[in-house]
């Protein structure tokens, strides 16, 4: 709750003021997952604790989910404005730390553990390309 008032204030207290009338919504990934409209106010949201997140061009959330009961290993979900998930890729390892959308319509995203990895997945959950990455696994 502390991280809503503390987001809440801080859209509050920064409101943009442009001669334009500009104004921004954006997606709140973390411990808490929302949507934060153009003025201000919160709306959709996600019921799990998330690392990363992009609104794609048709509304949807492509998100980046902490590992949790459900997702042991973290996940990739996709999910659209009613909450239904349509794509689900579950991690393997500790966590599924990041996610991005590419232009072939596949999802690049990195798998944090014993064997970091870079992983191009395709829409029906395939592993396409996979690249070790080589950094520090203590904490794994």
């Amino acid at each position: 709750m502390m991280s809503f008032s503390i987001s809440l204030l801080l859209s509050l207290e920064f409101q943009q003021e442009s001669p334009q009338n500009i104004t921004h919504s954006f997606l709140v990934c973390g411990a808490e997952t929302y949507w934060v409209s153009a003025d201000g106010k919160i709306g959709r949201r996600y019921p799990k604790s998330t690392r990363d997140g992009w609104v794609l061009s048709d509304g949807h959330w492509l998100l980046a989910v902490s590992k949790c009961k459900e997702y042991p290993g973290g996940a990739v979900v996709e999910i659209d404005a009613e909450g239904r998930t349509l794509f689900e890729f579950k991690g393997g390892q500790s966590e599924v730390d990041t996610v991005q959308p590419l232009t072939n319509g596949n999802l690049l995203l990195t798998e944090s553990g014993k064997a970091p990895r870079l992983l191009e997945v395709d829409r029906g959950g395939k592993i396409v390309v996979e690249v070790a990455l080589r950094c520090q696994t203590q904490n794994a």
